[in-house]
């Protein structure tokens, strides 16, 4: 089964102390019980193509002017977006694909050219082998590209998180 997107925009904008437009939109509350049963995720597409698609994050409490050619993690406006992604499947907690390729432009003028890799996803950690990524002045490539994190919720402070090699809290370690 394949799903293709064509245009689209995702819009993330902080809201707050650890709220987004997205707490406000779906009702979410810190106070509600959360579901802890474990349910089963039935992936209904094995390859995904998007193109032509826009995402904003907007967190103007962090927002910190830093010139018009530098990217900007609080103010980021990426356009023409495309992915492709094939093989997707699931076992248990973890989810397995090929990043066949992802480009985007950010309106700083950075350009990711390329980023493919065989891609292992879990709570845990993010694991890319054959990593290739490339802008318009240079290419990584490695082995394996590792990001090491305690549970989704520590990309909500991605922004603010200090990154130090071997971190607790969230690492990334390239291995040619």
């Amino acid at each position: 089964n394949k799903v293709r997107v064509s245009g689209g925009e995702f819009n993330l904008q902080s809201e707050g102390e650890k709220k987004s437009n997205l707490n406000r939109i779906f009702n979410l509350k810190k106070t509600e019980q959360k579901d802890t049963t474990k349910g089963s995720l039935n992936l209904l597409a094995h390859t995904l193509k998007v193109s032509g698609f826009r995402f904003t994050m907007k967190n103007y409490e962090k927002y910190v002017p830093k010139g018009d050619s530098i990217i900007n993690f609080s103010d980021l406006d990426v356009n023409d977006i495309s992915i492709d992604i094939s093989d997707i499947s699931l076992s248990s907690d973890t989810l397995f694909a090929n990043v066949n390729n992802i480009t985007g432009t950010d309106k700083s003028g950075f350009r990711l050219a390329r980023l493919s890799g065989k891609t292992k996803v879990s709570g845990k950690g993010v694991l890319l082998s054959d990593f290739y990524m490339a802008d318009s002045y240079s290419v990584i490539k490695s082995k394996y590209f590792y990001m090491k994190y305690n549970s989704p919720k520590d990309f909500s402070e991605f922004i603010t998180i200090k990154r130090y090699p071997f971190c607790d809290t969230f690492t990334i370690i390239f291995i040619s």
